[in-house]
């Protein structure tokens, strides 16, 4: 259970470096790259005490009675719920002007919400595996 709890975490933390490498060597050219690598770095330390609240959340997922495909889809909203509350509380702490938000801030936010479902969709098959291992 920890260890879909951490590959669904990592996944989104390299999903995530790789959509603002894409996003930022567009912007930004060669610099890119060094950027991408900070992100990586940084993204891994702050957001690693979320693996504790995913491995609940996977607990959660397979103590549901439900079909294996909803269960799915309940797991994603959450973890698409508590990317967004990560990335609200890290705006508070930052301080960040929410009504003149700067346009990399918002791309960051959006690659976040897409390397989750990026991520989770990825991981489906081996929660899948997981949950008939449980409920055998």
């Amino acid at each position: 259970m920890t260890s879909h709890a951490i590959k669904l975490w990592a996944c989104t933390v390299f999903f995530n470096t790789g959509f603002i490498f894409i996003v930022s060597f567009i912007m930004n050219g060669i610099d890119a790259f060094l950027l991408s690598f900070l992100i990586l770095i940084t993204s891994g330390i702050i957001s690693s005490p979320l693996v504790i609240l995913i491995r609940v959340l996977v607990k959660y997922y397979l103590l549901l009675p439900a079909h294996p495909a909803d269960k799915f889809y309940w797991l994603l909203f959450w973890l698409m719920i508590l990317a967004g509350f990560f990335l609200w509380l890290l705006v508070c702490l930052f301080g960040i002007d929410t009504g003149n938000m700067p346009t990399h801030i918002k791309w960051i936010m959006v690659s976040v919400m897409v390397a989750v479902a990026l991520s989770t969709y990825l991981t489906k098959s081996s929660l899948n595996i997981l949950n008939a291992i449980y409920h055998e």
